[in-house]
């Protein structure tokens, strides 16, 4: 019986890294998409609201979205040495300023020239605060628009416990199969 169950065990392994491996990638495909997602009011809003400055136009923010508990998108503009020009978006009281190299980082040096471009980050401003947050150049500074992460979150960890129960079965599954298979050509010699 023990060489039949390590003969399961030595047929079973590669099996099992092989379902192990394909559960990853599929966790990080799904895992991905999710987040990706995450971006996807934040893209437009931030780009038309840079469009709207880069013709003219005034900057409309209004009303107070707390970035802790709200899922409303906000906005922020910077100017262009980093500075809160106006905002919606509180924390603790106060506008959250994101780090100077996020703004920096939407201007793309291409061939010796500045090119108007764009950042998308997650951006902590505090233990427990996670923002999925996009920043477009304008002429005269940045535009954030960003949202809480926190329902995106709780989507990314109902999936996590749903693979890792899908990776579960398929291992019994599995391991099942090959005892089965090794148990019954035992018996037919």
């Amino acid at each position: 019986m023990d060489y039949l169950f390590l003969r399961i065990i030595r047929q079973w392994i590669p099996i099992a890294v092989a379902v192990s491996a394909i559960t990853f990638i599929i966790y990080l495909s799904v895992q991905q998409d999710i987040r990706m997602g995450a971006n996807e009011p934040q893209i437009s809003m931030a780009e038309d609201f840079a469009s709207i400055l880069n013709s003219g136009r005034p900057a409309t923010i209004t009303g107070s979205i707390d970035v802790a508990h709200d899922l409303l998108p906000f906005t922020i503009l910077y100017d262009k040495q980093g500075h809160v020009i106006k905002s919606n978006a509180v924390l603790n009281r106060k506008t959250p300023v994101i780090p100077m190299g996020v703004l920096e980082g939407t201007v793309k040096d291409g061939m010796g020239t500045k090119k108007p471009g764009e950042n998308r980050v997650t951006w902590q401003p505090q233990e427990g605060v996670r923002l999925a947050t996009v920043v477009v150049s304008y002429n005269n500074g940045y535009v954030l628009v960003g949202r809480n992460l926190a329902e995106i979150e709780m989507q990314e960890d109902e999936q996590l416990v749903n693979i890792l129960a899908g990776w579960f079965v398929a291992l019994i599954a599995t391991f099942s199969s090959v005892f089965v298979m090794q148990t019954f050509l035992k018996g037919k010699k």
